[in-house]
Formats: C-alpha cells, structure tokens, sequence
C-alpha cells in the first residue's frame, strides 16, 4: 500500500507516519506538508526508507490531485479549512480518506462520494475521534 499523510510534519503526522513507516503491509508513506523541513527522521524508529516528502499547498487543487494519485489511501491531518478541498479531491481521484475533522463541512458530498465508490472517514482524531469511541 502506498499511503498518503497530509500535514504529515505536525504533531499527530509525525506519529501517523512512523506509525506507517513501521508496518509491513505499508510500502510507501507519502508525507505531504506545506514545511518539509520541520519533519524530524531520527522520531522515525523502522522504515525510514519508506518515506518521502512532498512539499504541499493544501490549497492548490491541482497539486493536492497529483498527490492522491501516487496513493492507495489519504490520511487527512490538514486544518479544518481544507477538509472540503480534501474530500472533493478524494472523489475526483477515487482515493479513500480518513480525517480528523467533523463531517459538517462536507455532509453535501455524500452522495457524490457514495457515486464514486470512495469512502470518506471523517472524525477520526484525537478530538474528536477518542471521544467518538
């Protein structure tokens, strides 16, 4: 599997991508962010030949479509503002995601996702994912 971590540089894509890096079924970790930079490889324990960065303008539709197609699955860790340009994104790759945000903001593209046979998995953070559990 070849997995995409969208803001993979902050605090909870560091943990999602060591996570990835680390598992057997995962052959590439995709780690997207608009500061590259700031990723620490030494937090990285296995796997680090796994991984490669991308830097990433969130709001950039384009850059944002290239990147789902290089990948089996999204992971979203994106701020709320581009939940919705992730999800559209989603559809029009035909890539599943998963993000840390409250459905509100993308309730209208239900059926469009459900048209295209890509799963949206919204909610799925620390806040407000543990609490949902």
């Amino acid at each position: 599997m070849k997995i995409l971590v969208l803001g993979g540089c902050g605090i909870q894509g560091k943990a999602a991508v060591a996570d990835l890096a680390a598992s057997d079924d995962v052959k590439t970790v995709i780690c997207a962010d608009a500061r590259p930079a700031l990723f620490d490889r030494k937090m990285i324990p296995a796997g680090l030949e796994k991984i490669c960065m991308e830097k990433l303008d969130a709001g950039d539709h384009d850059a944002l479509e290239k990147l789902f197609e290089k990948a089996d699955a999204v992971i979203d860790l994106l701020p709320r503002q581009f939940v919705t340009n992730v999800c559209k994104t989603a559809i029009k790759a035909k890539v599943p995601v998963v993000n840390t945000n409250y459905a509100y903001p993308i309730l209208n593209l239900d059926e469009k996702a459900k048209s295209a046979n890509v799963a949206i998995m919204a909610g799925c953070g620390l806040d407000p994912g543990i609490d949902l559990v």
